[in-house]
Formats: C-alpha cells, sequence, structure tokens
C-alpha cells in the first residue's frame, strides 16, 4: 500500500478470513507493530500503551521460561 502497488482496500479484504479463507493468521505475539512514519506525520506514543505491551511481553516470557524449565525437567527424567 505504501508503494501505491495495492489500495486500501486490499488490506481490509486480507483483514477478514470469511471473505479470504485464503489469508493466513498469526499469533498475537508477531503481529506487533515496531515502525511506522509518515512525512509530515508525527507519531506519538501512549504511554498506557507501551505499558500495557511491555506488561504483556513479561508475561509472555515468564510463561515460555516456566514452559521451558518444566521441559528440561520432564527431558532429564526421560534420560534418566
Amino acid at each position: 500500500m505504501g508503494a501505491g502497488q495495492q489500495e486500501q482496500s486490499w488490506l481490509s479484504y486480507l483483514l477478514r478470513p470469511e471473505q479470504n479463507p485464503g489469508a493466513s493468521t498469526s499469533l498475537a505475539e508477531v503481529r506487533i507493530l515496531m515502525d511506522a512514519g509518515h512525512v509530515g506525520l508525527d507519531w506519538r506514543v501512549d504511554e498506557r500503551s507501551r505499558a500495557r505491551a511491555a506488561s504483556a511481553l513479561v508475561a509472555t516470557v515468564q510463561s515460555r521460561m516456566a514452559r521451558a524449565s518444566v521441559a528440561r525437567v520432564m527431558k532429564r527424567a526421560i534420560d534418566s
């Protein structure tokens, strides 16, 4: 869209899997906007949203670390 190769309606089409069953979905963790910009646009960061995103990221990391710890214990038990 930014390069002018697609219309804005194309994005709406992709975001509606009932209209476009071929559109793949992804986990919420991988759908993170890292950067955006536009000439003449002043990007403002909402601190509440930033804090919520940081909290969600910490929770994800803690959950995955706990799962990895359990997996290590199970692996040791299997190898013994």
